[in-house]
């Protein structure tokens, strides 16, 4: 016990101011001359020049990414909005000069939700005809297409 009571009892030998002076310095300089030697390492200069190219590289990536985003974004809004603006038009036009009742207003609009329908379902039965010679007839489960819905044929 007696020991332990004189480690704690003396009080820690300070090194002279000079020797820390030194041993800082010393430190420092090391520390300088490592990061120095680093810096100008050929290594470093190829390593930083390919770093830079790289990120350049993933930067302009990026920005045409983010320019091609937007611009499709900005594209399906405007042909959205052209659509609505020009169908409510052309609907409008047509309520005006028409008159059209309720009735007449939903038949049509059954008319051009059947139309895809209608038109794949002809093109089905022509093929199967072209192709297999099979004749299943698939145009007469469906009601006639409104005629002023159907594309216009070209005359020759």
């Amino acid at each position: 016990m007696t020991s332990l009571q004189t480690q704690t009892s003396q009080p820690p030998t300070l090194q002279p101011l000079q020797d820390a002076w030194q041993r800082w310095w010393t430190t420092l300089s090391c520390q300088t001359n490592e990061l120095w030697q680093t810096v100008t390492s050929r290594d470093t200069s190829k390593i930083y020049k390919e770093a830079v190219w790289k990120t350049w590289q993933i930067f302009t990536q990026f920005a045409r990414l983010l320019l091609l985003v937007l611009l499709s974004i900005v594209g399906g809004f405007l042909f959205v909005w052209l659509l609505g603006f020009h169908t409510g038009r052309g609907f409008r036009i047509w309520l005006e000069a028409d008159n059209p009742t309720p009735t007449t207003i939903l038949k049509k609009f059954v008319a051009v939700l059947l139309l895809p329908f209608q038109l794949v379902t002809i093109w089905v039965d022509r093929t199967l005809k072209q192709a297999f010679g099979w004749d299943l007839k698939l145009t007469q489960l469906l009601p006639e297409p409104d005629p002023e819905l159907l594309p216009q044929k070209k005359n020759p």
